[in-house]
């Protein structure tokens, strides 16, 4: 269902929660159905859980700081890229806006 969605161009960005090891074959056939459809697939699997088709490895933790009351401080990490650079960002979602900003990390 998930690769039709990509395939379709009805759907710009298709979400995907993984349960089991995706294999080379469904993983390319996954990133060829989002060429081909022009959208974005974001599998979300338990940590360990790669697969070796992926474009971009992405892990998103929470983090605790004593100075802001909420909990959607989180930071994102890019560990694997197969076209660019790695890099990792804080980033806090805002309800009023509906958007994630990124946060500075705090000074030493």
């Amino acid at each position: 269902m998930a690769e039709e969605a990509l395939r379709s161009r009805a759907m710009p960005f298709v979400m995907i929660e993984i349960h089991r090891p995706l294999t080379l074959k469904e993983g390319q056939r996954l990133q060829l159905a989002a060429r081909t459809g022009s959208s974005i697939g974001l599998c979300i699997l338990p940590e360990g859980m790669g697969s070796n088709s992926a474009e971009t490895r992405w892990r998103v933790i929470p983090v605790f700081d004593r100075q802001r009351e909420d909990s959607t401080l989180m930071r994102w990490e890019i560990i694997k890229n197969k076209t660019g650079t790695l890099g990792a960002w804080n980033v806090q979602w805002d309800p009023k806006t509906r958007h994630l900003h990124v946060v500075s990390s705090p000074g030493k």
